[in-house]
């Protein structure tokens, strides 16, 4: 077994782990939330924070296991933090690394891992934000992605928590300063929090007005929230900042101070007599613009002023790119969703959906006591259309009668999946044998009158029903195989039909 060994710089790596003041805190919904989020998106059963002392590794946040922390020195989150990329073990018992580890021989059993090493903005690596599954596997792309992404995300609210207790000198200032934390850490909703800094700003400093923008480019803004003074409040500000003087203030870190803004020349509506701006910014990437101002009487901008508004530009600019990063995280999830639960050819739930949403409307009948009925049709002579007319003209065959099933039944009750090859299944709760007919009924009809002028053939299908209300002693399998000998029957008597059979109650 390969045990691990210290980095390269590990006093360093020590040294910024222990400033951050997170190890053997108590869990925190924040980075719980982290871990069941990449837990979910990876379909595994086990994820972590990992945070990686000189001798164990301690987890923050867990999924999947009850262990506290672990030995370092047999961790496979030890030899992850050896690298700033993902580290990925496929099947360990075929790595002779590990093949021998007790953590793969032993509970949890691990077979897979991939790490995404926690990099702080000194390049020091805190330890991960790993997934971890029993079985051998591989994770896409978009998985990997997400990995990555959350594990920035992690790094993103130590370095918050950080620059909060540094600038936590004053008071007054740290009041403010806490409550949007507060409101970072707990919210993705990045309007709320713009326009909550925005009237928190405006209050603290008793200022006339506070905006806040979004930059997508170097130089575009996109205007977010405003605080205006309630005495100011039927004056709407028509002053926009000049683009040249945007331009500058995104492209420094330190705030740009105006206690007397110069006067426009023959201005066509008023201008702020002080004016105070400073970016936002992830990682000296300008990602918005802070502006306050005053427009009734010059001010003098303290330093304290000055220092409050660096502060939250350095918050907002983290909830800025956490909201951005979260969005990209759930575009990534129901994109693997949707990858996971629907078929790609017919664009229908897949066989996947269709063992899942069975078990649910199971258990449903079941607890109340009602009807459900499954039906399953297949298509016939199907191998026929792909053999004589090629399998482009046997995948529109598919398509078209997935369309037609699925304009067919009642949207927001009933079910319908592609259960795989030519074979679909719809699922009827609270529906009987006799409803399952007249559905059943109707789909035939709606076939027999679909356009199928783009089709080589006019498909039918062979239909078969299995219906019962749900007993303790019954399985859905039972109905499904009811429901499958029941076409099967009907494919051996001449197709283009149906049968209907109940799940009768053992005796």
């Amino acid at each position: 077994m390969l045990q691990c060994i210290p980095t390269r710089f590990e006093e360093q790596r020590l040294a910024a782990l222990y400033r951050y003041s997170i190890l053997d805190t108590p869990p925190e919904q924040y980075f719980d939330e982290l871990t069941q989020l990449i837990a979910a998106i990876c379909d595994v059963p086990i994820a972590l924070i990992s945070l990686v002392d000189s001798d164990r590794q301690w987890f923050k946040s867990k999924v999947g296991i009850e262990a506290e922390s672990g030995p370092r020195s047999t961790s496979f989150c030890g030899h992850a933090i050896h690298q700033d990329s993902l580290f990925i073990v496929e099947d360990a018992q075929a790595d002779p690394r590990f093949a021998d580890n007790p953590f793969v021989t032993e509970e949890p059993y691990v077979r897979f891992y991939a790490g995404s090493p926690l990099v702080t903005d000194d390049q020091q690596i805190l330890g991960t934000l790993c997934v971890i599954d029993r079985r051998p596997r591989q994770l896409t792309d978009l998985q990997q992605l997400a990995l990555r992404t959350l594990s920035h995300q992690v790094i993103r609210e130590l370095e918050l928590r950080r620059a909060l207790y540094l600038a936590d000198h004053r008071w007054t200032l740290a009041r403010f300063k806490r409550r949007l934390g507060n409101l970072v850490r707990s919210s993705l909703d990045l309007d709320q929090i713009c326009q909550l800094a925005a009237q928190e700003l405006g209050e603290t400093l008793e200022i006339d007005h506070c905006s806040i923008s979004l930059c997508t480019e170097a130089v575009a803004l996109c205007s977010m929230s405003h605080y205006v003074r309630p005495e100011h409040i039927h004056h709407p500000i028509q002053w926009h900042l000049p683009d040249t003087l945007a331009e500058k203030a995104l492209q420094q870190d330190q705030a740009i101070a105006f206690d007397q803004y110069p006067a426009e020349k023959a201005p066509a509506v008023q201008s702020p007599q002080s004016l105070l701006l400073v970016r936002t910014s992830v990682q000296d990437r300008a990602n918005g613009l802070i502006a306050l101002a005053h427009y009734s009487s010059r001010h003098a901008w303290t330093s304290d002023e000055i220092d409050l508004l660096e502060s939250v530009a350095v918050q907002l600019g983290l909830a800025i790119e956490q909201a951005q990063l979260y969005r990209s995280v759930q575009a990534a999830n129901l994109e693997l969703h949707q990858l996971a639960y629907t078929d790609p050819l017919t664009q229908i739930p897949n066989r996947r959906a269709f063992d899942e949403t069975f078990a649910e409307l199971w258990q449903t009948a079941l607890l109340h006591q009602q009807w459900l009925s499954l039906i399953v049709a297949d298509i016939d002579l199907f191998k026929t259309v792909n053999d004589r007319f090629g399998y482009e003209q046997g995948d529109r065959c598919l398509k078209h009668v997935a369309q037609m099933l699925k304009a067919g039944i009642r949207q927001q009750q009933d079910f319908i999946a592609r259960f795989g090859g030519e074979e679909f299944v719809v699922l009827l709760p609270n529906t009987d044998t006799e409803g399952a007919i007249a559905v059943v009924t109707k789909l035939q009809e709606r076939l027999a009158q679909s356009d199928t002028t783009q089709l080589p053939v006019l498909p039918t299908l062979s239909f078969g029903i299995g219906s019962v209300i749900p007993q303790p002693q019954h399985t859905p399998e039972q109905l499904f195989r009811v429901a499958n000998q029941a076409v099967r029957h009907v494919k051996g008597h001449g197709r283009n039909s149906f049968a209907a059979r109940l799940l009768a109650t053992p005796e």
